[in-house]
């Protein structure tokens, strides 16, 4: 589910995808399929990359433009991720969400972060796409309630460890809470 080869008037080219690609575009074995690619230079090979939405395209191209962030590990990122799940977690500041992508550690997931933020909401997004952002995955709700109450704990003064604790043994259990459920029930913990 890594690889696409697109025939192009009789001409095969491989591309790599992430998995959110290869979900889009499966079902559609035997129909057209548009992709939109992304050729990566390097002095050694050329590499082409295929995304079912421009935007992921864009994320993949922004990913790929920090330091220290390879055309594998933007694949990996974006094949966890969708691009507004990866656009709620840069703008919450979940590191911990970040690191859980193979191959990324706590001071790579911060980089990656910080060099997202800003650009994340440059990106532009058609209505289609516009739709997907503003009815959020559950997941995305989650990561968004959890970041948002651990912000709002740490305003409040407590520590970042102490209420991750607390936070995540609750969400394990309740991942449809609110972040004011979730802070809640820490001060009650804390």
């Amino acid at each position: 589910p890594h690889q696409v080869v697109l025939n192009i008037n009789g001409i095969g080219y491989l591309l790599g995808i992430t998995l959110i690609t290869h979900q889009e575009i499966k079902d559609k074995k035997h129909n057209k399929v548009k992709l939109y690619v992304h050729h990566h230079v390097r002095e050694d090979i050329q590499l082409l990359f295929g995304f079912a939405e421009k935007v992921e395209r864009d994320c993949f191209r922004l990913l790929i433009n920090i330091q220290g962030v390879g055309v594998n590990t933007a694949k990996l990122i974006l094949s966890k991720f969708n691009w507004s799940e990866l656009r709620s977690i840069a703008l919450a500041e979940d590191e911990k969400t970040m690191s859980t992508v193979k191959g990324i550690g706590p001071k790579s997931a911060k980089k990656i972060i910080i060099d997202l933020k800003d650009h994340m909401n440059k990106l532009e997004v058609d209505e289609t796409q516009m739709a997907h952002l503003n009815a959020p995955s559950a997941q995305t709700t989650f990561m968004v309630n959890k970041a948002e109450a651990i912000a709002a704990l740490e305003t409040l003064g407590y520590q970042r460890k102490q209420i991750e604790k607390v936070v995540n043994a609750f969400v394990l259990s309740n991942p449809e809470a609110s972040s004011e459920d979730i802070i809640k029930v820490a001060l009650g913990a804390i």
